[in-house]
């Protein structure tokens, strides 16, 4: 079975390598992140430039690291789970309570 959705391969790649630094403790080096997502070093240099320009990822000496964007890009999603969070609190901790 196909997928019918069409997929851009270097979209698909760019994520990899910011899935992969957060995988890997939030920074690493090209060398770690070649290996970690299968790409060519020319192919996961280019995308971490373009990552940096962006804002996603930045630099230090030969560490790549998550960038600053990531943070305001996640904040809705992170208000969504505490919103979640404090809606269910009670109820999980007089359900823990009466376990324990």
């Amino acid at each position: 079975m196909t997928n019918p959705l069409k997929t851009i391969q270097s979209v698909e790649r760019a994520f990899a390598l910011l899935e992969a630094l957060g995988s890997l403790g939030g920074q690493a080096r090209l060398s770690e992140l070649v290996s970690y997502c299968g790409l060519n070093k020319t192919t996961a240099h280019g995308l971490l430039n373009t990552l940096i320009s962006l804002g996603y990822v930045q630099r230090q000496d030969n560490l790549y690291k998550l960038g600053s964007r990531l943070g305001a890009l996640a904040q809705p999603v992170m208000a969504q789970h505490e919103s979640v969070r404090n809606r269910y609190q009670a109820l999980l901790e007089y359900t823990a309570s009466q376990i324990w």
